[in-house]
């Protein structure tokens, strides 16, 4: 039987070792993109079935009607249009899915603010909390559910106002939560009221002293009027005197 040299043994351990770390080698560096996609979902992001990160994202915005253009707008400052005790205020609530996928149900909550009452509204109303709950379904992506005019709330009586302020201003806050991430918008409007004089004890109205309307001339004229006074006086003694 015919014997190898030891020389071509070794140089055939030698090819099937590498061959085996090579293969080893790309074994390991192919599991790494799944590794990598595995560890994202855990910490990045929470995966659903099939490895996918969810895209779903909503914008929330809260507005409120102008009582003198009857146009919704993002807020009212004290500088604008004013409601008045008993008034009727429109609320409207814009929700728009800015993400890929179609979310199946985001459930809503409206505050109302102080001093105003519900009227109407979808959902239900909670009267300790003066929150209305309602839900939004099936949102496709790209699409906007609106709640226009129907939202309603009633000013509360002049009563109720602070009796020490003409104007009163209120915020309005709307909240909802979509996989774990908050999501709120806030709108202010104004009550304003007349407020009253104080009285005295005898019930007397109290009225505020009125501003002048003009004042006292100054300057060069009245310096000249103050310089002909010595002429005056001594010309009154000069004449008493020649009469006597």
């Amino acid at each position: 039987m015919r014997q190898l040299p030891i020389a071509s043994v070794d140089m055939k351990k030698r090819l099937i070792l590498g061959g085996c770390a090579f293969f080893a080698f790309v074994l390991f560096f192919a599991q790494i993109p799944a590794f990598a996609a595995g560890q994202s979902g855990q910490y990045g992001c929470p995966t659903q079935y099939g490895g996918d990160c969810p895209s779903e994202e909503i914008s929330l915005i809260k507005q409120v009607k102008n009582p003198k253009t009857n146009e919704f707008v993002a807020t009212l400052e004290n500088t604008d249009a004013k409601y008045t005790p008993g008034q009727t205020v429109s609320f409207k609530i814009i929700v728009k899915n800015t993400g890929a996928d179609t979310i199946a149900k985001i459930t809503i909550h409206d505050v109302f603010p102080e001093f105003v009452s519900f009227v109407s509204g979808p959902g239900k109303f909670d009267n300790n909390t003066k929150t209305l709950t309602f839900d939004v379904t099936n949102l496709k992506p790209g699409e906007e559910e609106k709640k226009e005019s129907i939202i309603q709330g009633k000013v509360a009586d002049e009563k109720t106002l602070p009796s020490d302020q003409g104007i009163t201003c209120v915020v309005n806050h709307a909240e909802t939560t979509l996989n774990g991430k908050l999501s709120t918008s806030d709108t202010q409007l104004c009550i304003e009221k007349q407020v009253l004089p104080g009285t005295t004890k005898g019930g007397l109205k109290v009225f505020p002293a009125p501003k002048a309307k003009t004042t006292p001339p100054t300057g060069p004229e009245l310096f000249a009027l103050i310089g002909l006074l010595p002429g005056a006086t001594l010309g009154l003694f000069l004449r008493k005197k020649a009469s006597k």
